[in-house]
């Protein structure tokens, strides 16, 4: 929280001009702005960009180098967003290979090894696996891995170490070299492991819900106390809340290539429409009608368009009733 604050009345020229980049209002600074607009555009310098360039833009006394600096920023950014799509796409295309095991192994010389973690966060997120990508390059493979709840990935990277340049990481995040010789070699070893290692049990998702609550109580106050619980993370999970038995409205999608969900839906006082956004699942689109009820789990948020307010729901999961 004191950090927070610390960038609510910040008075160093990079942040204010990182903010007014990416849109974001100084005053009313909250983890998700960090999360969302901030940390992104500095994390995508060292991924695709110079970091050296993030570090001159916050220590900057010049306006106009600030302005332009935040600018290289949110086109890196945009770069990187765009990179990610792509290689997302890509990766999911190969999901029938991936059907019937227990850990997710992508590869290719396309892949960036700037975002080959983003891709495995995304596909350990989409399938609840562990998922380890891999881009290659002059000979060389470099591989980020992303892991599930009771599965120790570095480790059980580890087992296959002879084959490897280097490999380090914790339970739930790890990285190693290999040479590209090597690469189906380790693959076909490592996916051994993992059915050896994991069992199927862990990779049924679970979701914890907080409450279930009536659509009376969503209102911007229910917002407003959970939210001064924040910032919200590794130690302070954001509350997920349940809704049953919604009533589907409208049914969008949003994003390039109608990446995103949108529903709009009513619970059982009829009056209050609410908007759903599930991030990249877009194709769920063709599974609901209007009409439809639905059991949703997801975040209470305020959005903010255009001075105006209003609740919405960051959706984890949907069920079709």
């Amino acid at each position: 929280k004191y950090g927070l604050e610390a960038l609510r009345i910040s008075q160093r020229l990079g942040v204010k001009a990182l903010l007014a980049q990416s849109k974001q209002d100084q005053k009313t600074i909250t983890s998700q702005t960090v999360g969302f607009g901030i940390a992104p555009r500095i994390n995508a310098m060292g991924r695709l960009g110079h970091s050296l360039d993030a570090l001159r833009l916050l220590l900057t006394k010049n306006k106009i180098r600030s302005e332009k600096l935040a600018k290289v920023l949110g086109e890196t950014n945009a770069q990187r967003q765009e990179m990610t799509y792509e290689m997302y796409g890509h990766a999911l295309a190969q999901s029938d290979d991936w059907k019937d095991e227990h850990i997710i192994i992508v590869q290719s010389a396309d892949y960036h090894e700037g975002v080959v973690g983003l891709i495995a966060g995304r596909l350990m997120d989409r399938f609840y696996k562990p998922a380890i990508v891999i881009s290659i390059g002059d000979g060389i493979g470099k591989a980020s891995a992303r892991s599930i709840a009771g599965v120790n990935i570095v480790e059980m990277i580890r087992e296959v170490r002879d084959d490897l340049l280097e490999v380090g990481g914790h339970p739930m995040a790890a990285g190693f070299g290999v040479e590209e010789k090597k690469i189906e070699q380790v693959i076909e070893r490592l996916k051994k492991l993992a059915k050896e290692k994991i069992d199927k049990e862990l990779l049924k998702p679970s979701i914890d819900i907080a409450a279930v609550i009536p659509f009376k109580l969503i209102n911007e106050k229910t917002v407003q106390t959970i939210w001064d619980f924040a910032p919200f993370g590794q130690g302070n999970r954001e509350p997920i809340i349940a809704l049953k038995g919604v009533e589907v409205l409208q049914v969008l999608t949003m994003g390039a290539d109608n990446q995103h969900l949108k529903i709009v839906g009513q619970g059982d006082d009829g009056v209050t429409p609410i908007n759903f956004l599930f991030w990249r699942r877009g194709s769920l689109a063709e599974k609901i009608d209007t009409g439809n009820k639905i059991d949703v789990a997801g975040v209470l948020e305020i959005n903010e368009w255009r001075g105006r307010k209003s609740v919405q729901i960051r959706v984890k999961d949907i069920a079709l009733l």
